[in-house]
């Protein structure tokens, strides 16, 4: 209900449902581990390691009564496998559905599915992805000189080709983004009021000559070597934080830290993984990384407040999150619009779009973070074991498991509109069995997506086995 009176998309967080007879019991909720934990959905935590978690479904789910439904998966195992290598790997060999959290490159892709006619994608056919909505952008430590000069933010955003970005490191499956927005339909009527703006600032605009003129007005030199000099003397050296568990930033690094350096700027790769990656990117011990920049709505809101100063902290200590305000940036007059923004009410448009305007000129002229590319989200789904995943042709819902809403995956969902059940995955194989209703038995739908009764008792019915052995372990049937 929730999710269609606001139609907006969230990639994660919501409203979380807490057990009062646990937590009216809880003095210090901040030293309380909450494990396991208790929630309101089908399945139950069953253990959890650093590369794995697994959840067992609950039969006793209070929504199998009021509704019928039971989720098909019995188990469900969100595991880390490795990099893009490992995952295309064990696709092959049908040994994972889909990616726990996993992009494909279309090469990558492409071959897997030659090989591998069960895998597939969101469209049939290329692009094969659809567009993800966490833009791609490079994010520029605000508070260490020479970063701390929007012209020189700016001569950097000159000096990135992103027409090349797409072409090597994306296989021509994306496109530049003038800005942390995904180009989606919700989100045009603020797009229109920013088409001036665009024009003016251009923040895709790839020119070295431009780049070269900015950075001579501020008294830097070129020296023997082709690399710029600041005005104190230093040499222009840039540290580029890369994930090296990721296939998309190593890709997208060898092809900007080449255009850096042609710019006349001494870039060295700094390539990370794992927990040190993510604690150095919170850190901000870093001149330069590219960022992923989430939910993505059709209220700009949540990508707005991203830029708040409220999220500042020193260099050092952590930030709250990897795009919220790692590059530490402060302009309290941008902090207003967005404070001003929070307080007006979506249903307001041509206030939030009024407001909306304001913090993107702001956000346009002080660059503090470049642009970078729109996110194909190229997610591949096996369906050897498992049918009926959300696509282009059965857009159900969105089908990544990292989402917040991958639980309806594998569930369904009541609509809101029609009051049937919508959705959920089903097996590809199911054995059917014949049972007797001992007792009054309501109608349910099947781990088959069919719906079945309801019954009365001595009545038969040939249903899915699993279905069987969980009307028969309630008291209601038995095998004939």
């Amino acid at each position: 209900l929730i999710r269609e009176a606001f139609p907006v998309v969230r990639v994660w967080g919501g409203l979380t449902i807490l057990p009062k007879h646990i937590w009216e019991k809880v003095e210090d909720p901040v030293k309380f581990k909450n494990n396991p934990p208790i929630g309101t959905g089908p399945y139950r935590l069953l253990s959890a390691s650093e590369t794995t978690i697994i959840y067992e479904r609950r039969d006793d789910w209070w929504a199998t009564e009021l509704w019928g439904i039971r989720p098909a998966p019995k188990y469900v195992v969100m595991q880390y496998v490795g990099p893009e290598e490992s995952v295309a790997a064990k696709l092959e060999a049908n040994e994972i559905d889909t990616p726990f959290i996993g992009i494909l490159s279309l090469g990558t892709f492409k071959a897997v599915a030659k090989r591998n006619p069960d895998v597939r994608a969101w469209h049939k056919d290329e692009p094969y992805a659809w567009l993800d909505p966490c833009p791609r952008a490079f994010m520029v430590q605000n508070a260490k000189y020479p970063w701390s000069l929007k012209e020189v933010r700016r001569a950097i955003s000159y000096m990135i080709d992103r027409d090349a970005i797409a072409e090597f490191a994306y296989e021509r499956s994306t496109q530049p983004s003038w800005g942390v927005f995904p180009y989606y339909g919700g989100l045009k009527p603020y797009f229109d009021a920013i088409q001036d703006l665009i024009e003016k600032y251009k923040p895709t605009e790839y020119n070295l000559k431009k780049a070269e003129e900015i950075l001579t007005g501020l008294g830097f030199k070129k020296g023997p070597d082709g690399v710029w000099v600041t005005p104190n003397g230093t040499r222009l050296e840039m540290e580029y934080l890369v994930n090296g568990d990721s296939a998309e930033e190593m890709r997208v690094a060898t092809v900007v830290a080449d255009q850096l350096r042609a710019g006349g700027i001494d870039v060295k790769l700094k390539v990370l993984t794992g927990p040190v990656q993510a604690d150095t990117r919170l850190r901000g011990e870093w001149d330069i990384v590219y960022q992923c920049f989430c939910p993505g709505d059709s209220d700009p809101y949540d990508n707005l407040e991203l830029f708040h100063s409220k999220f500042y902290v020193p260099l050092g200590e952590r930030a709250p999150w990897y795009e919220r305000n790692t590059f530490r940036y402060k302009n309290p007059k941008y902090d207003e619009v967005v404070d001003e923004l929070a307080r007006t009410p979506p249903s307001d448009l041509e206030k939030c779009v009024e407001l909306f305007r304001k913090a993107m000129e702001i956000l346009f002229e002080d660059l503090p973070v470049i642009p970078g590319m729109q996110a194909p989200a190229l997610v591949p789904f096996n369906y050897h074991y498992w049918e009926n995943w959300p696509s282009a042709e059965n857009p159900w819902n969105m089908p990544v498991s990292w989402w917040a809403t991958f639980n309806l995956v594998l569930n369904g969902y009541l609509s809101p509109k029609t009051g049937e059940w919508v959705g959920g995955i089903k097996p590809t194989k199911i054995d059917y069995v014949t049972v007797v209703f001992s007792k009054d038995t309501p109608k349910f739908r099947g781990i088959d997506l069919t719906w079945y009764g309801p019954f009365k008792a001595g009545e038969t019915a040939e249903i899915p086995l699993d279905d069987a052995e969980f009307w028969i372990a309630k008291g209601y049937a038995r095998r004939t």
